[in-house]
């Protein structure tokens, strides 16, 4: 048996890389930027406070992150790497916990299969095409992470029951504890360890009780929860494990809407076509007895009765995973209103109870061997199709957010999103139509009029971006972009007073490298030295990858004749960005003042090969050249700066 047990992880593990190898080499997508790429908490990964502080629910998740940007710093393969062997593991815990399942009394007189019974629902749990977006989606790893100490959990705890060594309980309630570090969703495991006991271990209800005492550290651990939910919903605090909600949807309208997003759920996992990274849901706000909440009810309500059915049938793991899929849907898709109502990744969880019901109804319903392992080849060959198909479109953020755009026309995120990439790629045309069909569709979504005000900047409209600008923080007081871009247009004016104020008021609302170190390069300019030096070291223990405060903080040293202060500064920014053209142009500068000849030169020659059209980097060129004695080069080095200012 533990050989078919490693050839199943071999399997599963190789059929893993085939179908997301492609994904590998994909890019950073949508929330990546913000909480990733631009995250300066995980660029450290000393500094656990600091992790520990940004949100603790989280803390595993960010961690796992910090161990990424420090092995291979902003490459998405690691990233990927990490997020597909957490996905490949937990199909495999899900293998385990059915091939235990499978192997009770309790479901054995079915006539069961148990290896082909857990494999084939593992796979359909790791192929699936819903799983792309918690899989591809770099940031979405918590929510993999979570499933991941979910199913070792269970897994340890059925294995424990089944085999009657109590020890194994301890490993699952280490397990669950840690988990609450990664998400919150893993709260609902005690709940499927009930229904668990119940389905297969023929616990009465007047047994019940007896489990629950012996389930109580458990159980503490849950009602702890309870009650910093029920602080939080009373108090108005910020829950940090578990699932007050987020959102300002009303709880009622929430919880009537999550009726008709539980159906089409439901239709995603049995049909997986129509996938979208960015749903559009009309909230279901003309009460209970509106047809479609009415019919979305019925529709939910039958599964449940189908699955009371099918225990009475005997039919005890199909029953088990439609119940498992409702339990697990409970933190996202209840009365714990979230600010979006839809997503896909919120499924990565509730797929362990559809592949469990689907494995079972496969077996169960074709009894010829031959049939059944048809059924089953085309299933997979099915899902693995769609899967590696909707994986090309999350190697290209335009594709991947044009097929949003194309399928939720009246939802105004998606087109601000495609307008940012777009405006990445310098396309502000196609950018602007975006962010304005963003405001036609959301008036009261500030995020479209901030990055408007830039596409105005950019072009040298100041009044339209300053309206712009100002028309986001009226619309959202704490959003710190636009007073940083408000800043940028008084520096441009020469209102230095004015950006120091927007920039520390920015500061009150998200402590950003980028305030800081345009703070230092104010006072930078108005002759403030030690000052600027304070903010630029400050924006460096914000994000010590900071390439702007580094090179301007070699600005400040070389202004101040701390010529080999000066150097480490920008060699250290040029080492974090290569093709730092000014960082090597003054870089150069200063190696020539130090009578440091041939690394001026060299430093130049890599200004020039960045940008040939810069005069002003030949001129400083042809200078060193003349101090080399090459005066050849140096007439050359004139002859082309003067051609490119006649241009």
């Amino acid at each position: 048996m533990i050989r078919l047990h490693i050839a199943a992880f071999f399997l599963i593990a190789l059929i893993g890389l085939t179908v997301y190898g492609a994904i590998l080499g994909a890019p950073f997508q949508l929330d990546d930027n913000d909480f990733v790429l631009d995250n300066p908490v995980i660029k450290n990964l000393a500094n656990v406070t600091d992790m520990w502080n940004y949100t603790p629910r989280k803390f595993l998740t960010f961690l796992t992150f910090a161990c990424n940007y420090a092995f291979g710093k902003n490459d998405p393969f690691g990233y990927h790497l990490v997020n597909l062997f957490l996905h490949i593991m937990t199909a495999y815990f899900l293998y385990g916990i059915l091939s235990v399942l499978s192997s009770l009394p309790a479901v054995q007189s079915k006539g069961r299969a148990p290896f082909v019974v857990a494999l084939f629902g593992a796979l359909i749990f790791l192929v699936h095409p819903i799983q792309t977006e918690s899989v591809t989606y770099i940031w979405q790893r918590s929510t993999v992470l979570s499933a991941f100490f979910y199913l070792a959990s269970f897994f340890m705890y059925v294995t424990g029951r089944a085999s009657r060594r109590p020890w194994y309980y301890g490993i699952a309630l280490v397990l669950f504890i840690t988990g609450f570090f990664a998400k919150g969703d893993i709260v609902m495991l005690p709940c499927a360890i009930i229904l668990c006991e119940i389905l297969f271990f023929n616990v009465s209800w007047g047994s019940l009780r007896k489990i629950l005492v012996k389930s109580w550290p458990i159980l503490a651990v849950i009602a702890l929860g309870a009650l910093l939910n029920l602080a939080a919903i009373n108090t108005g605090l910020k829950n940090e494990f578990f699932f007050s909600g987020t959102g300002d949807i009303p709880r009622g309208i929430y919880l009537l809407t999550q009726f008709r997003v539980v159906v089409r759920y439901l239709a995603l996992v049995l049909v997986p076509l129509g996938q979208n990274v960015d749903h559009y849901v009309v909230l279901a706000s003309h009460g209970f007895f509106e047809p479609r909440t009415l019919v979305s009810l019925a529709l939910v309500t039958a599964a449940i009765i189908a699955a009371i059915f099918l225990f009475r049938r005997n039919y005890r793991v199909a029953a088990f995973g439609i119940l498992l899929f409702f339990i697990n849907l409970i933190p996202t898709s209840s009365i714990f209103p979230l600010s979006t109502v839809m997503f896909e990744h919120r499924l990565y969880l509730p797929m362990m109870g559809f592949s469990i019901f689907l494995s079972s109804l496969v077996m169960d319903a074709i009894t010829s061997r031959i049939f059944r392992n048809i059924a089953m080849s085309v299933i997979l060959a099915a899902l693995c199709f769609l899967t590696m198909a909707r994986n090309t479109l999350w190697c290209s953020p335009t594709r991947l957010l044009e097929d949003a755009v194309m399928k939720s026309p009246l939802n105004a995120r998606p087109h601000l999103m495609l307008g940012a990439v777009y405006y990445k790629l310098g396309n502000t045309d196609r950018a602007r139509q975006l962010f304005e069909r963003a405001i036609a569709l959301s008036p009261r979504y500030p995020d479209p009029y901030n990055n408007l005000g830039l596409i105005f900047m950019d072009r040298g409209d100041t009044a339209g971006a300053e309206r712009a600008f100002r028309k986001a923080l009226l619309l959202n007081e704490s959003f710190s972009e636009p007073y940083i871009n408000l800043a940028h247009l008084a520096v441009s004016m020469g209102d230095y007073d004015s950006a120091e104020r927007l920039l520390k008021r920015s500061l009150r609302y998200r402590l950003s490298d980028k305030a800081l170190t345009n703070l230092g390069t104010i006072c930078f300019l108005t002759g403030r030295g030690k000052d600027a030096e304070m903010f630029f070291r400050s924006a460096l223990r914000v994000n010590p990858e900071s390439n702007t405060a580094l090179y301007n903080l070699g600005n400040l040293y070389a202004s101040e004749n701390k010529y080999t202060d000066a150097v480490t500064m920008y060699e250290t920014a040029l080492r974090i960005k290569p093709d730092m053209v000014d960082a090597y142009s003054n870089l150069g500068i200063v190696a020539y003042r130090m009578n440091d000849l041939q690394r001026a030169a060299d430093s130049l020659r890599k200004a020039v090969l960045l940008s040939p059209q810069r005069p002003d980097i030949y001129e400083k060129l042809a200078t060193v050249y003349d101090a080399l004695g090459n005066k050849e080069k140096a007439v050359r080095c004139r002859k082309r700066a003067l051609a490119f200012m006649k241009h």
